[in-house]
């Protein structure tokens, strides 16, 4: 990572080969049957383009207390029942909220808006940025380069418990593309006018969710396992899905035990520390500021920025 400073607000620069951004407009997902149920067991299904995977909708099929099933949007209205039901539907988990897993109070939720311009970038960026001297924006901005010609640039802000504050983003992002076009990152045609803007929620720190219970899991987004500082989940979700397959597969009695266990051991010593930080100085934009000037100081940001990145 190479870090640069430039008029008032401080960003980081890092250098990748490949793009931090892939269209999902031609993806597929394939989910084969295996031991989940006789719904899944008789067929397998294929699901094509975004969000043709199928949702929980309604409320779920129960055996006793254990939720074993739910009717799918997928065009059909099926009911699929199964051994176990892993919510990876997401941050606001129908799954989750089915099951009693989320105390709304205690979520440390967050909210990234971002748009595509046509504009070749050579290196991503990742801006700690003062909208005024010494007032940070809480949260952090970015400008990475997509295939084509094209940049994914937008803004993360996190907002403790308040979802309404997710509307600051939304607010600060036509002033953040004209502190790019200053920078010299953007070029003005890009953005006017502004574009089309996507949004979505994060929800951070393994706070306010119990990943398990019963014969219900829940993995990546949907446990709350985006990372505090940085607002990444990728490979959190490839990781807890892992570990939610193993731990029903390898202890179907106990499944919902070994699976909290591997998260603590795994995730919550990180997540423990990152989503104190992170509620210590949302709301104290100076402390931000002070922490932003401290990470991209000409040689202490140096020496800081490596491991930056990673954590």
């Amino acid at each position: 990572m190479r870090l640069r400073r430039s008029r008032g607000p401080r960003w980081l620069r890092r250098a990748t080969r490949e793009s931090v951004h892939r269209d999902p407009a031609h993806s597929s997902i394939r989910i084969g049957g295996s031991r989940l149920g006789h719904g899944w067991n008789r067929h397998e299904r294929r699901f094509s383009g975004p969000g043709a995977c199928p949702q929980p909708r309604d409320g779920p099929f129960r055996s006793g207390s254990d939720i074993e099933g739910f009717t799918v949007s997928d065009g059909d209205g099926e009911e699929l029942r199964a051994d176990f039901v892993i919510g990876a539907d997401g941050v606001t988990s129908h799954v989750a909220q089915s099951a009693g897993l989320v105390e709304g109070a205690g979520v440390l939720w967050g909210f990234a808006v971002r748009c595509y311009v046509d504009q070749n970038v050579d290196l991503p960026a990742i801006m700690l940025w003062e909208q005024t001297r010494w007032n940070a924006f809480p949260g952090y901005g970015w400008i990475f380069p997509s295939p084509g010609g094209v940049a994914n640039v937008g803004i993360g802000i996190g907002t403790l418990t308040d979802r309404q504050d997710g509307a600051g983003a939304v607010r600060a992002l036509p002033a953040y593309l004209d502190h790019l076009v200053e920078l010299g990152l953007l070029d003005r045609p890009a953005v006017t006018p502004l574009p089309r803007r996507l949004g979505g929620w994060l929800k951070m720190g393994m706070v306010g969710t119990t990943p398990a219970t019963g014969r219900v899991l829940l993995v990546g987004d949907a446990a709350g396992l985006v990372n505090p500082l940085q607002g990444e989940g990728i490979a959190q979700a490839m990781t807890s899905g892992q570990a939610a397959a193993e731990a029903v597969l390898s202890s179907p009695g106990h499944a919902a035990t070994r699976y909290r266990d591997n998260l603590a051991r795994v995730h919550l010593p990180y997540q423990r520390i990152t989503a104190a930080g992170h509620a210590a100085l949302v709301g104290r934009p100076r402390a931000i500021a002070v922490v932003g000037r401290v990470l991209t100081a000409p040689l202490l940001g140096s020496a800081l920025a490596g491991g930056w990145g990673i954590f």
